[in-house]
């Protein structure tokens, strides 16, 4: 992993995803859609 091309936004997805332990939950936290949570949580899947 090349820490210059991480998004530190996915770090507030991982952590709004722990604190409600709901994807439609922290999407609606964070202002988002759902769609969009789902798509930040596969990115981080595939950086873990």
């Amino acid at each position: 992993m090349n820490i210059k091309n991480f998004d530190l936004n996915l770090l507030l997805v991982f952590k709004t995803l722990f604190e409600e332990r709901n994807v439609t939950k922290a999407s609606k936290k964070m202002g988002i859609t759902q769609p969009a949570m789902s798509n930040a949580l596969n990115s981080l899947k595939g950086i873990l």
